[in-house]
């Protein structure tokens, strides 16, 4: 899906790069392993935007070598949405497509539109994925992003939006702690949820939807005009003690 928005054609907006993926486990967890970081991508999606949201390029693609091996695809934590995955195949929201040649199309997109910096929300682990991704089926380090400021939009909603006063007010009466109760819920959904007052909301863990939601909180967070990390922020939740 090309030119969502054609006024971003214009060389003098400045665009950007955001992106999510969902991963598989190389081998077969059994229960109480805990979580295994030997994971590759089998779905990535990313939209290329201005940071007040306007998107010109939304690409959702699952990774053919991935993908279509079903016993690898059996381990993912959200087998359960295989069949939403194969339902949206059919109705023209994943394409399948090959690993490099996914890689091939998103470095021509960013040399179009000169793109120096890129987002994602836990952009830690992502970028991992990435790499962990590349490295199984290409033999090699993923470097597609290594002239570019990588960011991650996790640290930067913690930084600003999660610092209001009204957020940490509505999260704390609606008991939205993480697992140890010793912080406030940051994460996108219920930044999302705060951004929108939707709290019905639930993210539906596909790469290009979630993906879309983030683009919304970057556009937020660009909107406070306040100060904010850039980078890989490790432990990006430290940022929301209660």
């Amino acid at each position: 899906m090309i030119n969502i928005n054609k006024r971003l054609d214009d060389k003098r907006v400045k665009k950007v790069l955001v992106f999510d993926t969902e991963t598989t486990p190389l081998k077969k967890m059994e229960k109480g392993e805990g979580f295994d970081r030997d994971q590759v991508v089998f779905d990535l999606g990313y939209i290329i935007a201005d940071k007040k949201g306007n998107k010109i390029i939304k690409k959702s693609y699952l990774v053919d070598e991935i993908f279509t091996n079903t016993e690898l695809m059996k381990n993912a934590y959200f087998w359960s949405k295989y069949p939403d995955y194969l339902r949206g195949i059919g109705e023209g929201k994943f394409i399948i497509k090959k690993w490099l040649d996914i890689l091939v199309e998103l470095q021509g997109f960013i040399e179009k539109y000169n793109i120096t910096e890129v987002y994602a929300y836990n952009v830690a682990f992502d970028m991992e994925m990435l790499g962990r991704t590349n490295k199984h089926l290409r033999g090699r380090k993923f470097g597609l992003f290594d002239d570019m400021s990588v960011n991650c939009l996790w640290g930067m909603s913690a930084e600003t939006i999660c610092q209001q006063k009204t957020f940490k007010r509505v999260i704390r009466e609606r008991g939205i702690l993480t697992a140890s109760k010793k912080y406030l819920s940051t994460n996108a959904e219920t930044v999302y949820k705060y951004i929108t007052n939707n709290w019905e909301f639930e993210e539906s863990h596909t790469g290009i939807d979630d993906v879309e939601i983030e683009v919304e909180i970057l556009a937020h967070c660009f909107k406070q005009h306040k100060k904010m990390s850039k980078g890989i922020i490790a432990n990006p939740f430290n940022l929301a003690k209660i």
